[in-house]
């Protein structure tokens, strides 16, 4: 059971720094190292994918967008 809470734990705050980063590609990616800040996220998805297998597909989609991970479908996945 402790191993269960620690991992949606864990999942979960994966999830929201891959959401807070992907705002600010949205917002500020032009400003930003865009590059840089991209491959943080497809790093942070990786590990959700060995984290949370049942959702690895949804990982992988957002990992391989053509638009650098700050697409509306990205954040919709987020958000709801």
């Amino acid at each position: 059971m402790g191993l269960v809470l620690l991992m949606s734990y864990l999942t979960g705050c994966l999830e929201s720094i891959v959401h807070y980063k992907l705002l600010l590609l949205r917002k500020y990616g032009a400003e930003l190292n865009a590059k840089l800040l991209s491959e943080e996220c497809r790093v942070l998805l990786r590990c959700l994918q060995a984290l949370d297998p049942a959702r690895r597909r949804r990982y992988e989609d957002l990992g391989t967008s053509d638009y650098d991970l700050s697409c509306v479908k990205a954040l919709n996945f987020f958000v709801g």
